[in-house]
């Protein structure tokens, strides 16, 4: 039976259909996802491979060009084996559309890895961590610390609010910019895809396809935490999540993930992942406590230019940062 690599920028619904079936649990598998991405100004490609004219393995790339660089995108590799196939068509569809960086993650797909490819600058091995919310007693696993936490923002008011629109998008930023600030104080990285100026017209642009969700910590009128939630049907991802200095002190951030772990498991998603941490940081502590287990993931860069494209694009950026600061 042959097997063919496909790549498809027009995605007919069918065909966005067998992604999110073959990959239930995965967010960044969904239509709305890619769409919401499209909507931002990434090109979405449906990029995976076809066995006797049938969808076997799918995921989304994302491309985006700029003056001297276009970069494809994949957070979540398909469950695949090293099918030579697949690796060997995503080789030629960078090269037929002249992107010179690829980043390629597991996030989403654990226990996929990422084969040698020509071009390879960076690899790494990150960890998730992921509740498992079919398990009926995991609640019991939420820290001692984290239930003192969880009570305090109950005794204090505090209320679970699902969002949307510009001004809870605003809201979102403010506090996910003021939790990057504490983090950087630390010592600890902090970083967002894209960056914190892009992340309100994306966090909008998530709620409004419906590729996600804004979940807020709300508390004598003020919207003391905030979470993005990417969600599938049996499976949800923590985004970004922000908490101001007052929610911090009143226990907002944990009763907000205690309360959206509880809501999704009412709504029949049973893995919740609360995103990267560095190890043995304040933040990976964090999120064991609520009961959460680490996942090991892989991320990969690779670059397909010529040594001159990459010194002309190395020098720019030397040149921006000397006249801009940035």
């Amino acid at each position: 039976m042959s097997t063919e690599f496909l790549a498809e920028r027009v995605v007919p619904l069918e065909l966005a259909a067998a992604v999110t079936n073959l990959a239930p649990a995965d967010p960044f598998c969904t239509l709305s996802y890619a769409e919401a991405r499209r909507a931002y100004g990434h090109q979405a490609w449906l990029l995976g491979i076809k066995q006797g004219g049938k969808l076997i393995a799918g995921c989304y790339g994302f491309l985006a060009s700029g003056r001297l660089n276009s970069v494809l995108e994949i957070r979540s590799l398909p469950d695949l084996p090293w099918d030579e196939v697949f690796w060997e068509g995503l080789v030629r569809f960078c090269s037929a559309h002249r992107i010179s960086h690829l980043q390629l993650d597991t996030r989403g797909s654990p226990g996929v890895r990422i084969p040698p490819l020509p071009g390879e600058v960076k690899r790494e091995s990150q960890c998730d961590y992921v509740l498992d919310l079919r398990n009926s007693h995991w609640e019991q696993r939420v820290a001692k610390k984290h239930r003192y936490s969880i009570r305090m923002a109950l005794q204090a008011g505090v209320t679970l609010r699902r969002s949307a629109g510009l001004d809870a998008a605003r809201d979102h930023v403010r506090l996910l910019e003021a939790s990057m600030g504490r983090r950087r104080a630390k010592g600890e990285s902090a970083s967002v895809p894209g960056g914190v100026k892009g992340q309100q017209s994306y966090t909008f642009l998530l709620a409004d396809k419906g590729g996600g969700g804004l979940y807020q910590a709300v508390g004598g009128g003020e919207v003391l935490s905030s979470i993005m939630i990417l969600k599938a049907a049996q499976g949800a991802f923590m985004e970004t999540a922000g908490t101001s200095p007052e929610g911090m002190k009143c226990g907002a951030s944990h009763f907000l993930i205690y309360s959206v772990a509880q809501t999704l498991r009412e709504e029949s998603i049973w893995t919740f992942n609360l995103g990267t941490g560095e190890p043995k940081s304040g933040l990976s502590l964090f999120k064991t406590r609520f009961g959460a287990t680490p996942v090991s993931l892989e991320f990969a860069r690779f670059y397909f230019g010529s040594d001159l494209h990459r010194k002309l694009t190395n020098a720019v950026h030397s040149f921006r940062r000397i006249f801009t600061g940035r």
